[in-house]
C-alpha cells in the first residue's frame, strides 16, 4: 500500500506538520518540517501492521535516512538490496517513483532529509555562490557508489544529526541549515566512514527464502532448528544462510532466535499463570537452568525476579 494513503489526519503545530496514520495500518506518527524552501526533515515513529510499504515521493530526489530503531530494507540501483539498522545512515540519489521499503520487524524510528536535485542546487548556490559546492557534486559522489552510500555508527554523523533531530531547540531552522550544510560537506569529503559490508548483497530469491525460514522457526518455538538442519531442509548453504540472515535481521541466527524466545517468554509471564518450567517448555527450552541463563542474558534478571517486579509494578 502507498504510504501517504495510510494517513488519517494532519496536525499543524509550531511550523511542523504531524501526520497521524490510520490505525488499521500503522500506529504512530510522522513529523515533517521545511527547513529551507523545498528541503524537508521528517521524523518517523511507526509500528506497522504490514512489513512493506510503497513510498511515492517523486523522482530525481536526494534523500538521506538515519535509523534510530527497527530495521529497513531498501532497493537502489541495479536491483541491489541492503539494510539499515540502529545507528546507520544512508544517502541516496533516487531516480524513480514507487520505491518499496520493507521492515523486517514491522517497526521503525528514523529521521530523514530530502529535496529534489534542483532545490538542493538552489540551496547550495545560496550558501556557496559560484558553484563551489553544488548538487551535481553530491550526485556524482552518490553515483560513484551505485547511487547510494551507507555509513554505520559513524560518531560524526550522529553528532551532526543531533540538532537536526531536536525540533524543540531555539532557532531550529537556522541550526538545521548549518547542520545540513555540514552533513553535505562531510559526505563529499573522504573522511566519512563507509559501511564495510557495502559490497555484500544477496539476490531477492535468497532473501525471500531466509524470510520464509524465519517465519517458520518463530511459529514453532517448541522445535529447535539448527543451521545444519535448515541448510538441508531448504537446500541452502549454511554460509549463505548465516550471512544473509544477519544482513536481513541485524543479528546472527542463534542470537536472534534466543532473543525472540525470551521476548515470547516475557509475554507469557505477563499474561498467564504458568510455572517457570512450563514457560520454558513453551518457548523451546527443555532445560530450566538454560532457560534461566538465557533470560538473564536478555532481560538482566532471572524469570522469577522479572515476574515479581512486573506484578509489583501493577499494584
Amino acid at each position: 500500500m502507498i504510504f501517504n494513503e495510510m494517513i488519517d489526519n494532519f496536525e499543524e503545530l509550531n511550523n511542523r506538520i504531524i501526520s497521524h496514520y490510520d490505525k488499521k495500518f500503522i500506529n504512530g506518527k510522522s513529523i515533517e518540517r521545511e527547513i529551507f524552501k523545498g528541503i524537508y526533515t521528517i521524523y518517523h515513529d511507526l509500528d506497522m501492521k504490514m512489513d512493506e510499504i510503497i513510498i511515492d515521493d517523486g523522482y530525481d530526489i536526494i534523500k538521506m535516512h538515519y535509523c534510530l530503531s527497527g530495521r529497513c530494507e531498501y532497493q537502489h540501483c541495479k536491483n541491489k538490496i541492503n539494510y539499515i539498522g540502529p545507528g546507520d545512515f544512508v544517502a541516496g540519489y533516487l531516480l524513480s517513483n514507487d520505491r518499496i521499503h520493507k521492515f523486517p520487524f514491522k517497526s521503525y524510528k528514523g529521521f530523514s532529509i530530502f529535496a529534489s536535485k534542483k532545490v538542493l542546487d538552489n540551496f547550495l548556490d545560496y550558501y556557496f555562490p559560484n558553484g563551489k559546492i553544488n548538487a551535481d557534486m553530491l550526485v556524482e559522489k552518490l553515483k560513484s557508489n551505485e547511487c547510494f552510500i551507507i555509513s554505520r555508527n559513524d560518531p560524526k554523523i550522529q553528532s551532526i544529526l543531533y540538532d537536526l533531530m531536536n525540533p524543540d531547540i531555539d532557532f531550529y531552522n537556522e541550526r538545521a541549515i548549518v547542520k545540513f550544510l555540514e552533513l553535505i560537506i562531510y559526505i563529499l569529503s573522504d573522511d566519512m566512514i563507509l559501511g564495510e559490508d557495502k559490497d555484500k548483497y544477496f539476490n531477492k530469491n535468497l532473501i525471500y527464502k531466509v524470510k520464509q525460514i524465519k517465519a517458520e522457526v518463530t511459529s514453532d518455538l517448541e522445535r529447535y532448528f539448527k543451521i545444519e538442519e535448515i541448510s538441508k531442509e531448504y537446500d541452502i548453504s549454511s554460509k549463505a544462510f548465516t550471512e544473509c540472515f544477519k544482513l536481513v535481521y541485524g543479528k546472527t541466527y542463534y542470537a536472534f532466535i534466543k532473543e525472540y524466545r525470551i521476548n515470547q517468554a516475557v509475554e507469557i509471564i505477563k499474561n498467564s499463570n504458568l510455572r517457570m518450567n512450563e514457560v520454558a517448555l513453551s518457548v523451546g527450552y527443555l532445560n530450566a537452568s538454560k532457560f534461566s541463563k538465557a533470560f538473564v542474558d536478555i532481560m538482566g534478571m532471572t524469570p522469577l525476579k522479572y515476574k515479581k517486579s512486573y506484578y509489583d509494578g501493577l499494584k
